[in-house]
């Protein structure tokens, strides 16, 4: 059977429950049941071959909120009331913009081919000279930290020193880090070789951005004779995420090795970075305001996504992204005269899933978000450079 795309849809009764009316007691009309369906879809592929394709589904979980309980209006002689069993409460999903799964990042596939390919280097020989170059300026201007406080200090001063932090320091912490890890590193790395050698081939994921949102809303269970809600209010919680996948094979057999130390040193050597590959992005990191190229464009990670010191290829990647909304039951509120016992039970959750499937490797470019950290690095540079 030829591969060919198909949509399905469901749609089916998820919640029951009923109002009564009720007078002085007495029950004053028949019980009305009202049920709440939910839509499920799905768009995808079968048939073969079975290969890679675009995934689309939508789908509600648990059970739903409900309300039990009664509100009441009037005096003892005259009260009315409302008694609800299980009674559905209809939530409202946010709007698109906070629902919708994270958008694709431009040049997506080429940050997933840097980030998993078998021969990117973890550091790199020129960058580890840069750090040990700048420690004794980076210890100067812890120096002059220590002999004159950051309160006494002109704003080019507190930017220099700032400055220093951010790509002195920090860097210089973390490449330590890293080698104080290497052997870690490099056995992780001779588990990635040997899993590309196998007969299933490397499949390597990738995590890109998440996020979290909340939002509220509420729900008007009923109305009183002459006025008076009962709403029902509910919170919810929006996790978003996407990652990529991608499977990887060798492209000649794999190298002979009479022994483990071989294959160690080979793994040392390409997280290390004493690799062609390594040497050039050594190169590229140490010319000035490269960093701030990344901000907009991932056009340096070219040189990662085809090292090939360990010959490998990569398939299609695909980008998977996730948008889940949970929502619960908050808390009812009463209008003018009325009073009430209801409780809130039960959550919904609805899932939004897409796969996007690519085989061109291209640099991204995007407007980046001015975050804190960004803020903070141009503030900084603004007060060195033009503040007097």
């Amino acid at each position: 059977m030829a591969r060919t795309v198909r949509a399905r849809t469901r749609t089916y009764t998820r919640q029951s429950g009923t109002f009564t009316p009720f007078y002085n007691h007495v029950q004053s009309g028949s019980p009305v049941t009202y049920s709440l369906s939910r839509t499920d879809t799905c768009s995808d592929s079968h048939g073969l071959p079975i290969v890679d394709t675009g995934f689309d589904s939508t789908a509600y979980s648990n059970g739903g909120i409900s309300a039990t309980g009664s509100a009441f209006k009037g005096a003892p002689a005259s009260l009315f009331e409302y008694k609800f069993d299980k009674y559905p409460v209809g939530t409202v999903l946010p709007s698109i913009a906070i629902r919708d799964p994270i958008a694709a990042k431009s040049g997506w596939l080429l940050d997933l081919v840097a980030g998993t390919n078998p021969s990117r280097p973890v550091q790199t020989p020129l960058t580890l000279a840069q750090d040990l170059i700048q420690i004794p300026s980076q210890l100067r201007e812890a120096g002059k930290l220590i002999r004159k406080p950051r309160s006494q200090m002109s704003p080019k001063e507190v930017a220099n020193h700032y400055l220093c932090a951010q790509f002195g320091w920090a860097p210089l912490i973390e490449d330590v880090k890293q080698l104080l890890d290497l052997q870690l590193l490099i056995l992780k790395r001779n588990e990635t070789i040997a899993r590309l050698y196998s007969a299933a081939g490397l499949r390597r994921h990738l995590k890109f951005e998440e996020d979290t949102k909340t939002f509220e809303g509420f729900t008007n269970l009923a109305t009183f004779s002459g006025g008076g809600d009962v709403n029902a209010y509910y919170s919810g919680v929006v996790k978003r995420n996407n990652w990529g996948s991608i499977h990887w094979r060798p492209t000649s057999p794999p190298l002979y090795h009479p022994d483990d130390r071989k294959w160690n040193a080979l793994s040392r050597r390409i997280v290390l970075g004493l690799t062609v590959e390594g040497m050039a992005k050594g190169v590229w990191d140490v010319i000035p305001w490269t960093w701030m190229i990344g901000w907009f464009s991932n056009v340096g990670k070219y040189l990662y996504a085809y090292s090939n010191t360990v010959p490998a290829e990569h398939g299609t990647g695909c980008l998977m992204r996730q948008s889940e909304i949970t929502i619960t039951g908050s808390h009812m509120t009463y209008g003018t005269g009325v009073t009430g016992n209801i409780a809130l039970s039960g959550s919904v959750t609805w899932t939004h899933k897409t796969r996007t499937v690519s085989g061109v490797v291209t640099p991204g470019f995007n407007v980046p978000y001015l975050d804190t950290f960004r803020l903070s690095i141009l503030a900084a540079l603004f007060a060195q450079r033009l503040v007097k």
